[in-house]
């Protein structure tokens, strides 16, 4: 008979063992489920953030690379051809009391912005849009963002597009306005008042007294390159595309999305008609206003900024301008520098309990705080205008 010493009793777990080990590991699931959520949350943010940086810098180098280029038109001395001096705005027909309606795109509105490489419109405060009463540019800019101000560029594009083009420059489009200059002496207005009437040249006949052409049809432009006989057949001086930029804040990127965006009006054409393209170019901007810098309030001209206004139309300089709105644009001809500011937000709110109470100040106005959950940026840059030569005033 077998003698047993010990009994053979199975192993295992208790009832009470079990619930205290699903009970520890609902708890380790649920940590770790929530390191992983903020995990997220916080590459979320940080990928926001990310994005805001990037749209904030590229807002300010387009617009700051766009107005370095203002008044570059090609060939032409603005100062004035062989010797002979193109006079200030101020004694330009139309010019004392008004600057050119930007988003016109008639000949005659084309040419009367020649001499207005920068230009632009103020917000009051905070809460009010630029007045564009005085324009045509209601149903172009639409959406303006309270705030926000305008600033328009005007130039022309370094490469030929014809006679002979540049190789990789675009083809000419019909109704895109192109301008042409030349250097010949025998092809200068008598009257040296090369930008006037409103046009560039100072007679009907732009091939016979002309410093410069701007026209949608480039059959018209017939102008001559200097050279031992100027009007020698085959000599037609080549021409450029003209730029009018215009850059301002939309409410929206797309229709009804809320989002903030700086755009871009662009002279463009379309089916042989002269227009404005317009197209977004950095989400999340949320508001830009501009200073410029004015030289030659005291008479001395030395390139140098005196003094930063918002509004050089309402700027009362040395010379007695009058302080009321649109009546001294001639201003715009002494602004050597402009300085940018722009704010930047993220397109969509954090999630990590961030609460914006912050108040943000551009160019002496104030903005906020807005009480929401989007993260802002100020972005700020000085640009030299360096084609300033050309528009001496004095």
């Amino acid at each position: 008979m077998q003698n047993r010493t010990k009994s053979n009793v199975e192993g295992g777990f208790t009832l009470i063992e079990v619930m205290v080990a699903l009970a520890i590991g609902i708890i380790l699931s649920t940590i770790l489920s929530l390191i992983f959520v903020a995990n997220g949350s916080y590459r979320n943010d940080l990928d926001r953030s990310s994005r805001l940086v990037e749209n904030g810098s590229y807002a300010l180098q387009r617009i700051g690379s766009d107005a370095m280029m203002a008044q570059f038109y090609a060939e032409l001395d603005v100062v004035g051809n062989m010797g002979k001096t193109i006079p200030p705005l101020a004694v330009y027909p139309g010019f004392a009391t008004s600057k050119p309606d930007p988003c016109d795109t008639t000949l005659v509105g084309l040419r009367l912005g020649l001499r207005f490489a920068i230009q632009g419109y103020s917000a009051a405060n905070a809460t009010t849009a630029p007045d564009l009463s005085t324009t045509t540019c209601a149903a172009l800019l639409t959406n303006l963002k309270p705030g926000s101000d305008i600033l328009v560029v005007r130039h022309t594009e370094p490469c030929n597009a014809g006679p002979t083009p540049d190789a990789g420059c675009d083809a000419v489009v019909p109704g895109r306005p192109y301008f042409q200059a030349t250097h010949c002496a025998d092809e200068a207005p008598t009257s040296g008042t090369p930008l006037t009437n409103p046009t560039c040249t100072s007679t009907a006949t732009a091939a016979t007294n002309s410093w410069c052409a701007l026209d949608t049809d480039t059959a018209n432009l017939t102008l001559h390159n200097i050279g031992i006989d100027c009007h020698t057949a085959g000599t037609t001086a080549s021409y450029h595309r003209y730029f009018v930029d215009i850059y301002y804040v939309s409410t929206e990127d797309k229709a009804g999305d809320g989002i903030p965006t700086l755009k871009l009006a662009q002279l463009d054409a379309a089916g042989g008609a002269t227009v404005f393209n317009v197209s977004p170019l950095a989400e999340g901007v949320e508001a830009l206003r501009f200073e410029y810098g004015i030289d030659n309030v005291a008479g001395v001209v030395d390139g140098i900024p005196d003094a930063y206004t918002a509004d050089p139309d309402t700027y009362v300089n040395a010379a007695g301008c009058p302080g009321t709105p649109t009546a001294c644009p001639a201003n715009w001809g002494n602004v050597t520098t402009v300085k940018v500011h722009l704010l930047a937000r993220n397109t969509e709110a954090t999630t990590l309990g961030y609460t914006n109470d912050k108040t943000f100040t551009l160019g002496g106005t104030t903005y906020g705080p807005f009480g929401d959950k989007f993260k802002r940026h100020v972005y700020e840059t000085v640009v030299r205008l360096h084609n300033v030569g050309d528009r001496r005033q004095s």
